[in-house]
């Protein structure tokens, strides 16, 4: 009995192996090229993500263990730092993300299929505009209040 079912799958692995079947189709090296691409590319948009919040995650930890619990009285405190003067540092802004998510999209659009494509294709150039646009606006907002 056990030669038997040993020699049918054997049959069936020859069947299979030999004929492919008819409502299958078969991958061509430009599908696979498309299809690691586009994990490669996914992978390098989500693992920047994931290290951020799971690296904020570990900090907030760690600093509940490592904070102080009370102040101490030999604690030294130490001045506000200040700037020379003609120094000016520009402020902290989401610009700068913006335009690198929103090239981030353009790149990400290259592998997808045709209407996935174009969707995040304006998408990407939607967040590369705005954040453009953005970052160019506070530059001279700025330049102008400090008379530059």
């Amino acid at each position: 009995m056990l030669t038997e079912l040993f020699s049918q799958l054997q049959m069936l692995n020859v069947l299979m192996v030999s004929a492919p079947l008819s409502g299958v189709q078969q991958q061509t090296t430009d599908d696979v090229v498309k299809a690691v691409t586009s994990v490669l590319l996914i992978s390098a948009c989500l693992l920047p993500i994931l290290m951020a919040v799971f690296g904020a995650i570990a900090m907030r930890f760690l600093g509940w263990f490592t904070s102080p619990r009370e102040a101490q009285a030999d604690e030294v405190v130490y001045a506000e730092p200040t700037l020379p003067p003609g120094v000016h540092l520009p402020a902290s802004t989401i610009w700068p993300a913006a335009l690198a998510f929103g090239l981030m999209g353009l790149l990400f659009a290259i592998p997808l299929e045709a209407w996935l494509e174009v969707i995040a294709a304006l998408v990407g150039i939607a967040l590369t505009a705005v954040g453009l646009i953005g970052w160019i606006v506070l530059a001279v907002r700025e330049a102008r209040a400090h008379g530059s």
